[in-house]
Order: structure tokens, then C-alpha cells, then sequence
């Protein structure tokens, strides 16, 4: 699944966030008091290192959260994420499993990570501020800014993202594009293969890999109090 196939799902998002920052500015829309929300929707460019197993596969994420109104524009807001995997492919791993062995004297690459990096799937838990600064009708445009940890693989990380609220009285829809960044070592070394003794280790540099995921997500939310 190459980068390109990863973003296929972002023009679309992209086009509906452009719409608010043409929309009339109106009254300040960030809603008061207590709300909770659900969320759903793909991630891409999804970390290779994540991919376990040589397999890909497309990814989804789930977000649960609950938000407090700051003031009329922000609001703090707290979220638990949970990512995992459908559709997986693992062609490249049967194709390796074929290959003949490698000539003695022929040299090899081998990429390793910490233990916990390795995994189709992630638990996250973010605390953040999301700011609604104006509304156009039922709809307005919101900022969300979180930080956060990737529990199950010991990494932090930051976000930043934006979407559109469409209000229903004390519900609302919610349709946002979510920015992570992420950070980690890789260790690659360059290996001779040996027929008759150990393989030799010819070089080993670590190099700090910062992917950057996708979340597109559409959720729910509901005002559950003042």
C-alpha cells in the first residue's frame, strides 16, 4: 500500500474544512458547559513500523472524549483512542518466504525497533483545547490542538487538526481532520551473510524516523450539562 493509496481520503476532507474559512463570521460558537462525543474514521500514512508481520492492511481509529467549555471560544477537552486494522494484505511476507538464500559474501539490511513499536494497533490517551471561533448558520469551524501518550507503545505525541460542527440543538455532528505527530529510533545495519559462521555486521546507524498519521474522523457529540 504505497503513500499515495494512504491520502486518498483527504481531498474531500480537505475541500469541506475550506468551506468554513469562507463561511460568514457570525456570534462564537463553542458550546457551553459539559459535552461528550464519539468519533470514527480512517487513518493514513499509517507508520510502516506499525505494520507488523510484513502485513498491511487499511487502518480505522475510535475516539471517545468529553470536553468542558473554557468560554465562549475554547474548550479543554479529553479523549481516549483506540486504532486498529481491517482488510489486511501480507503478500510481501509470502513473497519473501520464496526467495532463495542468499550467496555467501552477498550482504543484507535489517531494520529493528524498540519491542513495543511493532503492532497494527495503539492506545491513546490526549488532553488538549479546541477552539470554535465563530458559526455560519448550524455550522462552524473548529481548531483542536491535544498532546498526549501512546500508552501501548511507550511514544508521545501531538496533534493539531481541524473540522466543522454541525449543530442540532444540544447535538452535534462533528467532522474533523486530525494531524499526529509521532517520533521514534530506528536501528538499521548492513549485514554479510556468512554460509559456514555467524553473519558479520558491516555498519549500524540509528536514525530518528517522525511520521505523521492521518486521523479523518466523523463523530458525534451530545451537551450533557452546564
Amino acid at each position: 500500500m504505497t503513500r499515495r493509496h494512504h491520502l486518498r481520503f483527504l481531498p474531500a476532507a480537505i475541500a469541506l474544512l475550506v468551506l468554513a474559512t469562507v463561511a460568514a463570521p457570525s456570534l462564537s460558537a463553542q458550546p457551553s458547559g459539559t459535552t461528550v462525543g464519539i468519533g470514527v474514521g480512517p487513518i493514513t500514512a499509517y507508520p510502516d513500523e506499525f505494520e507488523s508481520g510484513g502485513c498491511e492492511g487499511r487502518y480505522v481509529g475510535f475516539n471517545v472524549g468529553a470536553g468542558r467549555s473554557w468560554s465562549n471560544l475554547v474548550a479543554i477537552e479529553g479523549s481516549l483512542t483506540w486504532t486498529g486494522s481491517f482488510a489486511s494484505s501480507c503478500t510481501e511476507a509470502n513473497d519473501a518466504l520464496s526467495l532463495p538464500a542468499p550467496m555467501d559474501g552477498a550482504t543484507y539490511r535489517r531494520t529493528s525497533v524498540g519491542p513495543r513499536i511493532p503492532g497494527e494497533t495503539f492506545w491513546a490517551g490526549r488532553i488538549g483545547a479546541v477552539l470554535t471561533p465563530w458559526t455560519a448558520g448550524p455550522v462552524s469551524p473548529l481548531v483542536r490542538v491535544t498532546g498526549g501518550r501512546l500508552w501501548t507503545k511507550d511514544l508521545w505525541t501531538w496533534t493539531v487538526g481541524a473540522g466543522l460542527r454541525y449543530g442540532l440543538g444540544r447535538q452535534a455532528v462533528v467532522l474533523d481532520v486530525e494531524l499526529w505527530n509521532l517520533a521514534y529510533d530506528v536501528t538499521r545495519e548492513t549485514w554479510i551473510y556468512r554460509e559456514t559462521d555467524d553473519d558479520e555486521l558491516q555498519s549500524s546507524e540509528v536514525v530518528r524516523l517522525r511520521p505523521r498519521p492521518w486521523f479523518i474522523r466523523l463523530g458525534w457529540e451530545l451537551a450533557v450539562g452546564r
